[in-house]
C-alpha cells in the first residue's frame, strides 16, 4: 500500500474551477504527447481489429452483427484496453499476451453502454454522436445487443493463449461486472435519482460503477504474474477510476454537446447525485487533481515503465468528452 498524507496533497491542491485540464496538459512535453498518441493510436487499431475479427468469425445474424459493431465501432476512446496494454509495458507482459483481456474488456464496458442508454435506465438517445442502439434498432434488439457484448466477452477469454490465466480471468471480470461490481454501482445510481447521496455512498457507487473495470484491467493482467504482488497498481486504477468519474460529471456541466457526442445535463435531468452535485463545481475541480496526484504518487513506487500509464491518467483527467 502507498503511503501518502491525503490531507496534506488535499490541501495543496488550490486549482481554479475549470483550469485543470490546461495545467494537466502543460505537464507533458510536445515530444513526450506526440509519442504518447502514437502509442494510444497503435493500440486503438489493435483492439479494434481484434474485435472485427471476432464479430465476423463468431456472429450468425446480420441484424445482430450490425448492432454490435454500432455499438463496438462508435468511436470510443478504448480507454481500458490502454490501461491494460500500459500495464503489461510496466510489468513486461507482451502485448499479445493480454490480447484477449483488451478486447473482452471493452466487449463488457460497450456492453454496459447499450444498457445504460435503455429507457429504463439513463434514457439517453445519444452516444458519441451517434444513436444510441435502442434508437437506431429498437430496444428488444439493443436488449440482447448488450446481452451479446456480455456473454461474447467470456467467450473470447476461452480463446487466450494463456491458457494457465483463462480461470482467474474469467473470475475477475466476472466480479467487475457482476453483481458486486457494475450492476451493484447501477442499482446504487438508480436509487441515488430517490434522494442525494452522501460523498461517502458516491464513491462507492463510483467504485463499483465506473471503477469495477479500471481495476479489472490492472487485474487481468497481474493475473499473468501469479505469486507476486502489485498493490501501487491496484491502488493506483482505485484513484485513476474516482478521476474519471469526477471528470464525467464536470463534463456533464461544462462540456460542449457538438464535443461530447451527447446532450450535456443529463445528470440534472435524472436527478443523479454526482461529485458536482454534492461538491460543487469548484470542489469537484480540485478533488479531480487530487485524485491524479495520488494515482500518479502510487506508479513512483512501480519500478517498471509507467510512462503510458502516467500519460493516460493526465490524458483521463483533462479530457474534454
Amino acid at each position: 500500500m502507498v503511503e501518502c498524507s491525503k490531507d496534506t496533497l488535499y490541501s495543496r491542491v488550490t486549482l481554479l474551477s475549470r483550469a485543470t485540464p490546461i495545467r494537466i496538459r502543460a505537464k507533458m512535453e510536445k515530444d513526450s504527447a506526440l509519442e504518447f498518441e502514437r502509442w494510444r493510436e497503435k493500440k486503438k487499431i489493435r483492439v479494434n481489429e481484434l474485435l472485427d475479427r471476432f464479430i465476423e468469425a463468431h456472429c450468425p445474424s446480420v441484424i445482430l452483427e450490425k448492432a454490435l459493431r454500432h455499438a463496438l465501432f462508435a468511436g470510443g476512446k478504448r480507454i481500458r484496453p490502454l490501461i491494460i496494454y500500459a500495464t503489461s509495458e510496466a510489468l513486461g507482459v507482451e502485448a499479445s499476451q493480454v490480447d484477449p483481456v483488451s478486447a473482452a474488456i471493452e466487449m463488457m464496458h460497450s456492453y454496459s453502454l447499450v444498457h445504460d442508454d435503455l429507457p429504463s435506465m439513463d434514457d439517453d438517445d445519444f452516444r458519441r454522436g451517434k444513436p444510441a442502439v435502442h434508437k437506431e434498432f429498437g430496444e428488444a434488439t439493443a436488449v440482447l445487443t448488450g446481452d451479446a457484448l456480455l456473454t461474447y466477452s467470456f467467450e473470447v477469454l476461452a480463446d487466450g493463449a494463456t491458457d494457465l490465466a483463462i480461470p482467474d480471468w474469467t473470475k475477475i471480470l466476472a466480479k467487475a461486472g457482476g453483481a458486486e461490481g457494475m450492476i451493484y454501482g447501477q442499482l446504487l445510481d438508480i436509487e441515488s435519482s430517490e434522494s442525494l447521496l452522501s460523498l461517502k455512498e458516491l464513491e462507492l457507487m463510483h467504485r463499483k460503477k465506473t471503477g469495477a473495470l479500471f481495476s479489472a484491467s490492472v487485474e487481468l493482467v497481474t493475473a499473468l504474474r501469479p505469486g507476486e504482488s502489485f498493490p501501487e497498481l491496484h491502488l493506483f486504477a482505485d484513484h485513476l477510476g474516482l478521476c474519471f468519474q469526477i471528470r464525467d460529471d464536470l463534463l456533464d456541466v461544462q462540456g460542449k454537446p457538438e464535443i461530447m457526442g451527447k446532450p450535456a445535463g443529463s445528470d440534472k435531468k435524472n436527478n443523479r447525485s454526482t461529485f458536482v452535485s454534492i461538491l460543487g463545481e469548484e470542489e469537484a475541480e480540485r478533488r479531480l487533481e487530487y485524485e491524479l496526484e495520488l494515482s500518479l504518487g502510487c506508479l513512483q513506487k512501480i519500478e517498471g515503465d509507467t510512462t503510458n500509464l502516467e500519460n493516460l491518467a493526465r490524458l483521463i483527467a483533462s479530457r474534454s468528452h
